[in-house]
């Protein structure tokens, strides 16, 4: 009985995290509830409705462990609480100053319940990343209804279409998906089905044109084969898709100055788009250079490139030092001379700047919210980076990905205010990459048959 019950509370678990994924990404919808958004509020309705279930009928089986175990829990039950005063302490607000917003404090809230939820959570599905992709393309196909036939769907998408950072926050997440689920993929019909959902995610992460999501899109490639296992398959897959990508973005200067296709003004030079694919020849013909030299005849994804793997960090170490580099230079990149290396330099560096100039961080948002509250979710952050990190393995390929999506997010916290609709998936993401133990595929492999892997020294 007791084992059916536990049965049952995993399924119900897994439920529960499919309706959060379905509501966090198509509830786009800019409507407010007594004082929150449209998602938050369905959202705090679903984890009081799961709760009562639960409490109802599996006594036996507690929702969730609301008990420090570790430092972690202590500050997520600290932030549960310090919210829990802090609505109490609004209720006795005089309303003649205003109408009253519960929204950070319902959102912090829901938060702690889904934190504690996800953290007990016993297995992580390949179809999480399916569901983020699967919605995330109804809402990209009603995107480029928009850009490219003049559809209205603004009203639909009213949480996300009118800010460009909000728009890039969520395009990121179904994006990113789509890379790892190709890479991993072995299917030939679902592999052409995430790489072209890939395509038209990377095309209208394109059309937004936010500076700053086209960097941390590209952080998604070169990262991919330094934290995950670098067989050659992933290798070759994480390349083509890479390439995909690169090559859309540099296209695009042709496509908005010599055709009307995109009905959306946006800057692109026709010069920064030559760079690029001269850029692009360049890298392609060191890789296929490379690649010829890999021995005939052995299975790919037995074959571990250790050499691209150190590859890949350095160039990884290149583009953040360049990164940092154009923003610690601020306008003075405007300065420099209209010389043709100089001129290529600028191309770059002065979209990128004036990107930021104008970007928001999610961080002083916070401060302006709840300074208290933001001290609390720093340490939470702070913590939660150190799990990660202590978790990190290059054999754990689901939770590998969901590693270099929360770098991402941890990233984009410092130039963007996520979409408050992908919050909770970006929350889901986090705390899987810091709890979850997911077993070694290759351990398994060599207890069935003793195979070996090739080592690329």
């Amino acid at each position: 009985m007791e084992k059916r019950e536990k049965t049952q509370a995993v399924k119900m678990n897994e439920i529960f995290i499919a309706a959060l994924l379905l509501v966090s990404m198509l509830v786009l919808v800019d409507f407010e509830i007594m004082g929150m958004q449209l998602n938050v509020f369905l959202l705090f309705i679903m984890a009081l409705i799961y709760i009562c279930y639960r409490a109802v009928f599996m006594r036996n089986t507690a929702p969730f462990t609301l008990r420090p175990q570790q430092m972690v829990d202590l500050v997520v039950l600290i932030l549960l609480g310090w919210n829990l005063f802090s609505i109490i302490g609004k209720l006795f607000q005089d309303l003649t100053l205003g109408a009253i917003n519960y929204q950070f404090e319902v959102t912090c809230i829901v938060f702690s319940f889904l934190y504690f939820l996800v953290k007990d959570n016993n297995e992580l599905h390949d179809w999480y990343f399916d569901l983020i992709i699967d919605s995330g393309l109804l809402v990209i196909i009603a995107m480029l209804l928009y850009y490219l036939c003049g559809v209205q769907s603004t009203g639909i998408l009213s949480a996300i279409m009118n800010d460009s950072g909000e728009c890039a926050s969520y395009l990121l997440l179904p994006c990113a998906a789509c890379v790892f689920r190709y890479n991993m993929c072995r299917d030939q019909r679902s592999s052409l089905f995430y790489l072209l959902t890939a395509a038209m995610g990377f095309f209208t992460l394109l059309i937004n044109h936010n500076i700053i999501s086209l960097w941390l899109m590209s952080l998604v490639f070169f990262a991919a084969p330094v934290l995950m296992k670098p067989t050659a398959e992933f290798v070759k897959r994480d390349t083509q898709i890479g390439f995909l990508f690169f090559f859309m973005m540099s296209n695009m200067g042709l496509l908005t100055n010599y055709t009307q296709l995109i009905q959306k003004e946006i800057d692109i030079s026709l010069e920064q788009s030559l760079y690029m694919d001269l850029l692009i020849a360049a890298a392609g013909v060191f890789f296929y250079i490379y690649w010829s030299m890999n021995p005939e005849g052995v299975d790919r994804d037995r074959l571990v490139m250790n050499n691209l793997r150190r590859g890949y960090a350095s160039a990884l170490l290149l583009i953040g030092i360049i990164f940092l580099s154009i923003v610690a230079g601020g306008d003075r990149w405007r300065e420099l001379p209209d010389t043709k290396g100089a001129a290529m330099l600028k191309s770059f560096a002065i979209p990128l700047v004036d990107e930021i100039k104008n970007c928001k961080n999610a961080w002083i948002y916070c401060m302006g919210k709840n300074s208290a509250c933001f001290l609390i979710i720093l340490v939470l952050t702070t913590l939660l980076a150190v799990r990660i990190i202590r978790n990190q393995s290059h054999d754990k390929p689901l939770t590998g990905s969901f590693l270099i999506i929360s770098l991402m997010i941890f990233i984009e916290t410092f130039f963007l205010v996520p979409c408050s609709n992908i919050l909770p998936i970006y929350l889901l993401i986090i705390v899987m990459s810091a709890f979850y133990k997911e077993d070694k595929p290759q351990e398994a492999a060599h207890k069935r048959n003793n195979q070996t892997e090739m080592i690329d020294k």
